[in-house]
Parts: C-alpha cells; sequence; structure tokens
C-alpha cells in the first residue's frame, strides 16, 4: 500500500511549485526513461515549467518517445523549486546530476529499489511494484491527475521493459489490472512493441552474434557468461547504449537459470549485468561485489581485476549461494 501522507505532501509541494526538474540514474533504461516522459507529460497538464535530464545517451530503442531529444545534458537552471528523481537507489546513481539535489528548494524521489533507504526530502519507494513507472501511475491516479495517452504510452514503456515483458515475478496481477486501464488509453500497443524490441539497426545485430560466440556455459548449462569487449563495441562504431537486451536474450537459452554479461569499460575495468529466472536473487549476487538491484535483474561495477580473475569469482560465488 502506498503511503497516503507522503503521497499528500507531494501534491501539496507540485501544487505550490513552479519551475520542476526530472531526473533518473546513469545508463538510462526503458524504465527510467518512461518515467521521466510520464512525469513530465502529468506535470505540463498542470501547467507547470518542466526541465527533464535523461542522463546519458538515450538507446536507439527508445528515441520514438515524444519530446524525449529536449532533455538538457547539463543542469539548466540555478534553482528549482521542486526536484523530481525517479528509479534511482542512492545519489550516487545520478552520476554528475547530483548538484541538482543541492539547488532544488524540495526534492521526492520515486523508486521501486528494495535498497533506497530515502535520500530525498519525501521517498515514495515501493519494492513490490514492477517498475518506477508503475508508482507513478498509481500515485497519480490516486490523487486523480490527468494521465493522458502519451503518458500512459510512456508508463507502458517502463512497465514492459522492466519486467522483461512481464516474464519476471514482479509482473503480478496488479501489474495487469494497471497495464489494462492503460489499454483504455488507447495507447499505441503495436508501434511501442515494434520500436521497442523490432527495431534493432544490422551493426547492433552483428555486433550481438559477437558477444553470443563468446558465451561459456556452467553447472549443467544453467549458468550462461559472455563477454563485451571494447574492441567489439569499437569495431561497429557502438556504445553500452546499444546493446540493451543482449543479457536478457541469454537468459531465455534453454536450460539458463542465470545469464551474466561482464561489459569492459577500461583496462581492468568492468560493468557486470546479471539476470535470472524464478526464485534464484541476483541482486544477492551482486551485492557480494557491492551491486545490487532487483531479484531477477542487477548488476555492478569493479575494477583492479582482469577478465578471467572477475570470470572465476563470480562462478565461485554463483556456486555458493545459487546453484
Amino acid at each position: 500500500m502506498i503511503n497516503s501522507k507522503n503521497i499528500k505532501k507531494m501534491d501539496e509541494l507540485i501544487r505550490s511549485s513552479n519551475n520542476i526538474a526530472i531526473v533518473a540514474h546513469v545508463d538510462p533504461d526503458g524504465d527510467s526513461i518512461g518515467s521521466i516522459m510520464s512525469l513530465r507529460e502529468i506535470l505540463i497538464s498542470k501547467n507547470k515549467n518542466i526541465d527533464f535530464y535523461v542522463n546519458g545517451e538515450i538507446p536507439f530503442n527508445y528515441k520514438f518517445m515524444k519530446d524525449v531529444e529536449k532533455g538538457y545534458n547539463s543542469i539548466n537552471k540555478d534553482e528549482y523549486d521542486l526536484l523530481f528523481v525517479l528509479d534511482s537507489s542512492d545519489i550516487g546513481r545520478l552520476g554528475d546530476k547530483q548538484h541538482l539535489i543541492e539547488i532544488s528548494k524540495n526534492s521526492i524521489c520515486i523508486d521501486h529499489h528494495k535498497t533506497n533507504e530515502g535520500f530525498c526530502d519525501i521517498n515514495i519507494i515501493e519494492s513490490e511494484c514492477s517498475s518506477t513507472g508503475e508508482i507513478i501511475f498509481e500515485v497519480f491516479k490516486k490523487l486523480d491527475y490527468k494521465i493522458n495517452k502519451i503518458a500512459s504510452e510512456n508508463i507502458f514503456t517502463a512497465i514492459i521493459t522492466d519486467t522483461g515483458k512481464f516474464i519476471y515475478d514482479n509482473a503480478d496481477f496488479k501489474t495487469f489490472e494497471n497495464v489494462s486501464e492503460l489499454l483504455k488509453n488507447k495507447i499505441d500497443k503495436p508501434s511501442i512493441i515494434k520500436n521497442l524490441y523490432s527495431n534493432e539497426p544490422k551493426n547492433v545485430f552483428k555486433l550481438k552474434s559477437e558477444v553470443f560466440n563468446t558465451t561459456e556455459f556452467f553447472y549443467d548449462d544453467k549458468v550462461a557468461i559472455s563477454k563485451l569487449s571494447l574492441e567489439m563495441l569499437d569495431s561497429y562504431n557502438l556504445g553500452l547504449k546499444d546493446i540493451d537486451g543482449l543479457v536478457e536474450r541469454l537468459r531465455d537459452i534453454e536450460n539458463v537459470e542465470i545469464s551474466i554479461l561482464i561489459k569492459e569499460l577500461g583496462k581492468d575495468k568492468y560493468k557486470v549485468s546479471m539476470r535470472s529466472i524464478g526464485n534464484i536473487d541476483v541482486s544477492f549476487l551482486c551485492s557480494i561485489f557491492n551491486g545490487g538491484g532487483h531479484k531477477n535483474a542487477a548488476g555492478f561495477s569493479i575494477k583492479d581485476i582482469t577478465y578471467e580473475e572477475l570470470k572465476n569469482k563470480i562462478i565461485e560465488e554463483v556456486s555458493k549461494y545459487a546453484i
């Protein structure tokens, strides 16, 4: 049950604020971008001045969203009346946009990460919700704010991507009830799904093919580990933002219960993404490496370690806690 007291306080702050900023975590994904763009649409209907910060390059499959290109890369004002921080478990996830909290009179965090301890003035943290987008839908529906077709399409994008196309356990009966309400707003579901999942450039497809060829299987094929090197990215003139969905594809292989993608960021520096099915909690696995996330989708960053050392350490920890 979402805290009604916090919602009332949020409503009061919105009504008393004029210049509002919205930001989410670095390395934007479907939930963060969908949440930003839906909240922007909702607040514009209240005649608020909105600046939004996508906090990184927008992956190709999210560029279809209306006005997403209007986001700011650098901080646009000296002061804001109110700041919304979305889908961010801690202040460090804001990267170089942390300064927005300092220049905002008030701040509100809306998030669904269970590790979020609350770092804003008002914190609406609902770890049982499938996505931050779903929280936005429930909160503003409760407040009777207008949620138009565009906002509904952006919320749908947030939900479908953060549930892994409704595969993860976080997509429960309440999620499907909310999605059915979004469909009543006559959202263009076929177009959204095509842009998200059937619009991949040829060079992205070829890069993913190379990554798949690196895949190793462990523990009776229950664990799949792949490597994405900087050399691969450079050879196709691509960045990390362009390989969204790759680790999920690994998880779709027969018998695989945990998929792991190790992405090279620099010399002996890596970012690791994990996905799982069922009751295997990869957020716990990632916490061993000072990372986190959700039960079926988590990650961490690490440096001063070679690829082989990192792979072997991950395999060792997986054997202890998950297989």
